[in-house]
């Protein structure tokens, strides 16, 4: 029995001790586990900021590539203006037949583009209407032959600008004439009044348009027109009293050669009167006073001379009036955008031709635009034709 006790009791001991040192001992599963906890951010921190890096590549790259996108679509620039590829396109007045017009204009393609080195084609519009849009929709390219109210239309519409007008009679404008008989008391503007003056066309700028507009202006009352078609016909009626006044084609004489040509507004319309020499018609079929301007006489050129061989008395019998205003003859413009660099050749080169013989062959020939040269113009010279289409 004490031996059994004494066992128990050792028993007893031990498992107290055991129990104690238990109770004494860390939580060693807890540590672990936190330890574990601990062990898994870092890895996914690692793999999101890896994540991160690719991106900033991918981005790089799509830079580059946005950068050579302009370089492989870069279009062909145009050709240059006057090239083979772009040329310089020479609008002409539709006023003849197109197959005459491509002949006689050729004559001019072909100087131009010898003397200039550039390239040219012609153009021939079917109206007025579409030679102005040919100018506004090509400024960079067009040389156009235009009517003054063309211009003036191009002008406002897109900046085409003037640089030659054609010369006709050795003027750059046309010119009406008032006639009226030796024998009546008219012999200035405000005789006008209460008179039937005879005109060609009621359609006609410069021998009727300008004057009743003159006439309106001034407030002379009582003026009747009457339409006879033609300056001649309106020149034959005043002759036969049928009308007080006749209206008719002013062309200046062609003077002496040893003076200056003759001057709007300082020359007299009949300035050859000064002589006192009746005008005679010459073998040729001229009207000249004193001779031909080779030999210091005069060549007389308005409507009167061409019917002189009906009416040999019509100088004696009537007497200039007055005449019209200048009104501008045809012109040749340029785009808006024209070349400054092929401005001044292409310019002179027109200059060079059309007042030279060999104009004869094209717009000075007697079949086609009758041009006797070009000169130089301003803008300015148009306001004539401004002031009409206003009214």
């Amino acid at each position: 029995m004490q031996k059994s006790s004494s066992i128990f009791g050792s028993l007893i001991a031990t498992l107290m001790l055991l129990v104690v040192s238990a109770a004494c001992a860390p939580p060693v599963t807890e540590v672990e586990v936190t330890r574990y906890q601990v062990l898994e951010v870092p890895i996914v921190e690692t793999q999101v900021v890896e994540v991160t890096r690719e991106v900033e590549v991918v981005s790089e790259i799509q830079v580059e590539v946005t950068r050579e996108i302009p370089v492989t679509v870069m279009p062909t620039p145009i050709s240059s203006p006057g090239s083979a590829e772009n040329p310089f396109q020479l609008i002409f007045l539709p006023t003849a037949a197109e197959e005459l017009i491509q002949i006689r204009g050729g004559f001019l393609l072909d100087h131009l583009a010898q003397s200039t080195g550039y390239t040219f084609e012609a153009i021939i519009p079917s109206d007025e209407n579409q030679a102005v849009e040919i100018v506004c929709n090509n400024p960079t390219t067009t040389i156009a032959m235009l009517t003054p109210e063309q211009y003036v239309d191009a002008n406002s519409r897109c900046g085409a600008f003037a640089a030659l007008t054609a010369t006709k009679f050795d003027v750059p404008y046309e010119l009406g004439m008032l006639v009226s008989r030796t024998s009546s008391v008219i012999n200035v503007f405000e005789d006008i009044s209460f008179k039937k003056i005879g005109v060609p066309s009621l359609s006609d700028v410069s021998t009727y348009q300008l004057f009743a507009k003159d006439i309106a202006d001034a407030g002379l009352p009582g003026v009747q027109f009457t339409e006879y078609g033609t300056s001649t016909s309106a020149l034959i009626a005043l002759l036969n009293k049928e009308i007080d006044i006749a209206a008719g084609i002013y062309n200046p004489p062609m003077m002496p050669v040893r003076e200056d040509a003759w001057q709007y507004g300082e020359d007299s319309p009949e300035i050859w009167r000064q002589l006192g020499i009746a005008p005679r018609r010459n073998p040729v079929g001229f009207v000249e006073v004193n001779g031909g301007p080779e030999t210091g006489g005069y060549r007389i050129r308005d409507a009167r001379a061409s019917i002189f061989d009906t009416y040999p008395t019509i100088f004696d019998e009537t007497k200039i009036l007055l005449l019209s205003r200048p009104y501008p003859n045809e012109m040749i413009a340029l785009g808006s955008e024209f070349p400054i660099v092929a401005f001044n050749p292409v310019v002179n080169s027109i200059i060079g031709f059309t007042n030279s013989e060999a104009c004869d062959q094209a717009m000075c020939a007697s079949d086609f635009y009758q041009w006797d040269g070009v000169q130089t113009i301003n803008d300015g010279f148009y306001n004539v034709v401004r002031e009409l289409n206003r009214d």
